[in-house]
């Protein structure tokens, strides 16, 4: 991930959360475009926020900061993927204002992408 994030060619960025000098939370996000609506915005590819730092504001605050940044960009939209099951997450996304979108996510696992990849 320091490589990946943080080398000469940076694939995402990260906003880090802390108290007291600790971390507690981040967002890691990266640029996206929407070609539905013809805009720019940021991919929220994960947010977390320490167990025992949840339900004191640390992912709101997370989250006001990226839509922050997303805005300074340039950006209209933020997205994200939670999973079903994650009722917690859900709720929480609703209380800031999220709106579900009903979207099938695909992926390829490394052994089909390998094979596709290989395809002429």
């Amino acid at each position: 991930m320091r490589a990946e994030g943080f080398g000469a060619r940076p694939r995402f960025q990260t906003l880090i959360a802390e108290e007291r000098g600790r971390v507690v939370g981040y967002a890691l996000y990266f640029a996206a475009y929407d070609t539905d609506d013809a805009a720019r915005g940021f991919y929220l590819q994960d947010l977390y926020v320490r167990p025992e730092a949840r339900r004191r504001g640390v992912g709101r605050a997370l989250m006001a900061a990226l839509a922050r940044a997303c805005a300074a960009d340039g950006g209209s939209y933020l997205f994200w993927n939670a999973l079903a099951r994650n009722r917690a997450a859900r709720a929480f996304y609703r209380r800031i204002g999220a709106g579900e979108v009903p979207v099938l996510t695909l992926r390829l696992q490394p052994d089909a992408l390998r094979r596709l990849a290989e395809e002429r």
